[in-house]
């Protein structure tokens, strides 16, 4: 049986919608990165990801603010959507084309900056697709998603990743490289907000007046958020471009950066979840279920993260060699550094949203903007110096320092992180799998199956050491029995 509200999809459906959506952009992602590395030359591929980190700065902040003040005014206030949507194009419109036009006019001196002005003509085609681009994820995740008309968001971004991974091999079979690459995210932009808007449809009213203080009060701090938060993320593979030239160590970094966003993909929704629960928490004045809500997170997601950081900074060399072939080599090192950075990202992203549900996003900005600072000027001190291994550590340094203070932050606040007892169990067992994972050599296909034994191995370690307890099994079979439900809810649909 399907649940709907008003016309509206359930929110448990609608989860499961957003989940196949998030997975088909995973693979797709990870079927573009791979399949260029495996085609082009590391060099080639050196710049595609140079590309990439400038969409995806684009995206970050295009798709951010609005949108999601977009979203939640619309799901407020269902009567006002036409004029919302309307306010809300206007405003993301007037953002876009000023972001265009300064790529476009400035792309030879972004291309001078980055060491190759060849790249110029790239870079304007990135300033030409950031009004669609704008459009596009107002479209998704703010009109469709503030609907909750999950079933259609879910469909229109399974259409434009499906249409992205087409077009970007088609042009790049014919010999286009990455400006093929580009026009083909153009293309795939373009023709999926046209099908999706002729398929799913939009009202809009330009005659009702709604304030327009409200959407630009809310998006400031998250769009700022947020944009900080992808450059601490992308803007070492610039970094690395413009200090080195070298197109070849933007290659290797891009594909051990690509791997390294495995945890990212996974724990970084932990963030999102936390949130509402934290704000409902402190605005009841509960500090006793506050104070729970924090060391239960951050204990889950220890015992997640660490295993995984363990086992692929270890076989990070081998993982490359794997996935991209044996050219790829030089960035297992990196990958093996990142990995630790991937995982103090997530832990102060958690952190973050723990200030944000506390009603304090400018200790969140704050802390976000301090380990920018710190990745720009370690990345100018230890990349000329190490190459992208020095890239890497800075990327663990700047998010170490934002782990640090944000941690001292939220336990001086309430009182508490997570149990020294229970890290302490959850390390012991990690170091152990670090240490088989370093001693023995698996190359291959095997590897794949070797860091399933792993994982076995580190469960029975915690259970061993007393840290699975009988309220994580309570867990596991709600979520088991969830699972099973929304499963049937889907069969019937």
């Amino acid at each position: 049986m399907r649940t709907v509200v008003d016309g509206k999809d359930g929110l448990g459906i609608g989860t499961i919608y957003l989940m196949v959506a998030s997975l088909a952009s995973i693979f797709s992602n990870y079927l573009i990165h791979i399949g260029l590395a495996r085609w082009l030359e590391p060099g080639i591929y050196g710049i595609f990801g140079v590309m990439n980190a400038l969409f995806i700065i684009n995206r970050g902040f295009l798709g951010s603010g609005i949108p999601k003040a977009t979203a939640k005014y619309i799901a407020e206030s269902r009567e006002n959507a036409a004029a919302i949507t309307w306010l809300s194009v206007k405003l993301q419109l007037f953002l876009a084309v000023i972001l265009s036009s300064l790529f476009i006019i400035f792309s030879n001196k972004i291309a001078g900056s980055l060491k190759d002005e060849s790249l110029s003509r790239n870079i304007i085609l990135i300033g030409a697709m950031v009004i669609p681009l704008a459009l596009l994820f107002l479209y998704f995740d703010g009109y469709l998603n503030g609907l909750r008309q999950f079933k259609s968001e879910s469909l229109a971004k399974i259409l434009y990743m499906f249409l992205r991974v087409v077009f970007v091999f088609l042009f790049v079979l014919l010999g286009l490289e990455i400006f093929g690459v580009l026009l083909g995210y153009f293309l795939a932009i373009i023709i999926a907000l046209i099908i999706s808007v002729a398929k799913f449809r939009i009202k809009m009213d330009w005659k009702k007046d709604y304030p327009k203080r409200r959407i630009i009060n809310f998006c400031i701090p998250i769009m700022f958020l947020s944009f900080t938060w992808i450059l601490v993320r992308n803007v070492n593979v610039l970094m690395i471009k413009s200090i080195l030239g070298d197109n070849v160590a933007a290659g290797f970094y891009t594909a051990a950066l690509a791997l390294s966003d495995v945890p990212h993909i996974f724990f970084g929704a932990l963030s999102i979840t936390i949130l509402p629960a934290i704000s409902e928490s402190v605005s009841s004045g509960n500090i006793t279920l506050t104070r729970k809500y924090i060391s239960e997170s951050l204990r889950y997601l220890l015992m997640c993260l660490l295993p995984i950081t363990a086992i692929i900074s270890a076989t990070a060399t081998n993982l490359v060699t794997l996935l991209y072939t044996s050219r790829y080599a030089p960035a297992g090192e990196a990958l093996s550094i990142l990995m630790f950075g991937t995982m103090f990202l997530i832990i102060l992203l958690v952190l973050i949203a723990i200030m944000t549900g506390e009603g304090k996003p400018i200790y969140a900005m704050g802390f976000s903007l301090a380990a920018l600072v710190i990745l720009i000027i370690t990345s100018y001190t230890l990349i000329p110096k190490y190459g992208i291994q020095g890239a890497a550590m800075s990327s663990a340094i700047a998010s170490l320092a934002g782990l640090i203070g944000g941690a001292l932050y939220v336990f001086f606040r309430f009182g508490i992180l997570t149990k020294i007892s229970s890290v302490i169990r959850v390390l012991l067992a990690t170091a152990v799998i670090f240490v088989i994972a370093v001693l023995i050599p698996v190359a291959g296909m095997l590897l794949l199956p070797f860091y399933v034994l792993l994982f076995v191995l580190y469960l029975f370690l915690l259970y061993v050491f007393g840290e699975i307890r009988s309220e994580d099994k309570t867990r596991i079979k709600k979520i088991l029995k969830i699972v099973g439900i929304r499963n049937t809810m889907l069969n019937d649909d």
